[in-house]
């Protein structure tokens, strides 16, 4: 039960990274995608401090994406050593 919960787990950090690149690749390409980000990060700046703690939560989820970034480009792909890499 535990190593499908792991698997489950590993699962949505990677999904995560992939979105999180895209997005970063994205805010350098389409001019929708800046309006976006820059409407999300207005919008929870006007909240007060319920927006801070929304995006502070929303910066600790992402806090380990750029790690498995990095990992999937060393690993040149979705493999084995690249999902074994993955804590």
């Amino acid at each position: 039960m535990m190593e499908i919960i792991n698997t489950v787990i590993k699962a949505i950090r990677v999904l995560t990274a992939i979105a999180v690149g895209m997005i970063i690749i994205g805010l350098f390409i389409s001019s929708t995608i800046r309006g976006n980000v820059l409407a999300l990060v207005t919008m929870l700046v006007n909240e007060g401090i319920i927006g801070l703690f929304a995006a502070l939560i929303l910066i600790y989820s992402l806090r380990s994406s750029p790690k498995i970034l990095i990992q999937l480009i060393k690993a040149k792909g979705l493999n084995k050593k690249f999902w074994d890499s993955i804590q």
